[in-house]
């Protein structure tokens, strides 16, 4: 049975690179890494092996390993500092390979990540590991689930009342307002119109439907009233913003 690994974050960076050479020759890494190259590329050299690192591919920096890092100019890349807190050991002391166009590689990280070919699917592993690790670190709460339930019926197409929404929460109208907007930025209200109008837009851009028809899917009251929400929120009418967009 394998043991999921229990993190907990340190830091993490965007770098560039201005100079050539980091070390942890002398004393040794003191936490676990996981780095994306962006663009340039780096020379690991440690004890046991040297590797070189090109632009898409992810590396796994395991704690306790000295190696020295040479960096190409203008070399940019994304790293993840944690601890592993639980879970199986770690199986290597050098700068390892984790992901590359060559093909699925060895993985020495305790199930944080998979091996796969594609550059796009190293930088969602990294930022999914990201998400993950804050997860860990910062588990949701009962107003941030209800907000989340509440943006979620917002955003439906059948979206109730703020007051029959506030009674389902249970809340009052004032107290869904006032922790909406806490977290959010915006009203509930607001919200919902900001929603109505995307999709609108999407209506708008990816079909023939007359600007009334868009108005009373989306959830507008008529079409008298999307037209002058609309003009207000985008600059320009439902129809123009339509031969606009469709002229590009």
């Amino acid at each position: 049975m394998t043991t999921s690994p229990i993190l907990a974050l340190e830091s993490c960076h965007h770098h560039r690179w201005h100079f050539g050479r980091y070390s942890y020759s002398e004393a040794p890494r003191p936490d676990c890494g996981l780095l994306l190259v962006l663009c340039g590329g780096i020379r690991y050299i440690s004890r046991e092996t040297v590797l070189d690192v090109k632009p898409m591919e992810l590396v796994w920096l395991p704690k306790g390993s000295h190696y020295e890092a040479h960096f190409q100019p203008n070399t940019e890349d994304l790293l993840l500092n944690f601890r592993i807190l639980e879970g199986p050991e770690q199986t290597t002391l050098s700068p390892t390979l984790l992901l590359s166009d060559a093909g699925a590689l060895v993985d020495p990280m305790p199930r944080c990540v998979e091996a796969r070919r594609d550059g796009l699917e190293a930088m969602s592993r990294f930022y999914s590991l990201c998400r993950d690790v804050q997860r860990l670190l910062h588990p949701k709460t009962d107003d941030d689930r209800l907000i989340e339930e509440a943006k979620l019926r917002l955003s439906e197409q059948s979206c109730p009342s703020l007051e029959t929404l506030s009674r389902q929460l249970s809340l009052s109208p004032s107290g869904l307002r006032q922790k909406f907007k806490a977290a959010v930025g915006i009203s509930p209200a607001r919200f919902r119109q900001q929603q109505r109008l995307e999709q609108a837009k999407q209506l708008l851009l990816s079909t023939d439907l007359p600007a009334a028809t868009v108005a009373e899917t989306c959830g507008f009251c008529d079409s008298a009233y999307f037209h002058k929400v609309f003009c207000k929120a985008i600059g320009m009418s439902p129809t123009a913003y339509r031969n606009s967009r469709r002229q590009l």
